[in-house]
């Protein structure tokens, strides 16, 4: 969760039960000076907020259960694990503000949600939660670009902690993507895959071609679509296809 929301629903939470406090019906300015902060951070719909929070109470109860029923033996051992990032409330304290440079070649930055131990072997595991729909093949490599997160966390954490990395996986830990788990294991040729796209990327910084190239469809599940405009699709069938070779070609791989 964000932590701008996280400090907005704490708020919220803590000025309703002040509001509850016998004390603080008694003291006119106080009162006065909650109910403007009330006003401010209530739900519009107060039915549609209780029922969203008590679908995110049910699948948390839910996620926890999976974790806990876990038999493969992997232990938490860092959570919210940074690199490059300046040190925020909710890091964990293994954070490092330094990037992770990859291969000799790529500087990368990001935050891990979660890494884990495997405890017969030693071995690490990192997952990124999503909270959306389960949109991605059960078993890609980079999914022809669209899935980065499980590789490039993988191969991130193998550099900041010499220790060797079984898997980086995606768990879609809510109902809405019914839980699902989509593992990565990081092999020579998963290794191979999050490098080449990494030089795609790069070079298309060196061209300075970084121009929008949706493939159809890609843009009703964009959350950009401010940056590009209406009908980014429309407008991507306009240019010239050969200049996009290194994207044409990625997203035909696994």
């Amino acid at each position: 969760m964000d932590a701008r929301l996280r400090q907005a629903l704490e708020r919220a939470a803590e000025v309703e039960r002040q509001l509850a406090d016998p004390a603080v019906a008694r003291d006119s300015a106080q009162l006065q000076s909650l109910g403007r902060e009330h006003a401010r951070l209530a739900p519009p719909i107060r039915r549609v907020w209780d029922d969203e929070i008590d679908q995110i109470a049910r699948d948390l109860r839910r996620w926890v259960e999976l974790m806990a029923a876990d038999p493969d033996g992997w232990i938490p051992e860092w959570f919210e694990l940074a690199f490059g990032l300046p040190p925020t409330d909710g890091r964990d304290e293994a954070s490092r503000a330094e990037t992770v440079r990859i291969d000799g070649r790529f500087v990368l930055r990001g935050s891990m949600d979660l890494v884990e131990r495997h405890g017969p072997t030693g071995v690490l595991r990192v997952t990124d939660h999503k909270t959306g729909r389960a949109r991605v093949a059960d078993h890609p490599l980079v999914s022809g670009g669209e899935v980065l997160q499980p590789i490039l966390y993988s191969l991130a954490l193998e550099e900041m902690t010499g220790k060797m990395v079984h898997e980086g996986r995606l768990w879609f830990c809510t109902s809405a993507g019914q839980f699902k788990v989509v593992p990565v294991q990081l092999t020579e040729t998963s290794r191979r895959a999050g490098l080449e796209v990494l030089e795609i990327i790069d070079r298309g910084i060196e061209q300075g071609l970084l121009a929008a190239y949706p493939k159809q469809g890609a843009c009703q599940w964009c959350n950009f679509g401010a940056v590009c405009g209406p009908d980014a699709e429309r407008r991507a069938r306009r240019k010239h296809a050969a200049k996009f070779q290194d994207v044409i070609e990625l997203r035909e791989r696994e």
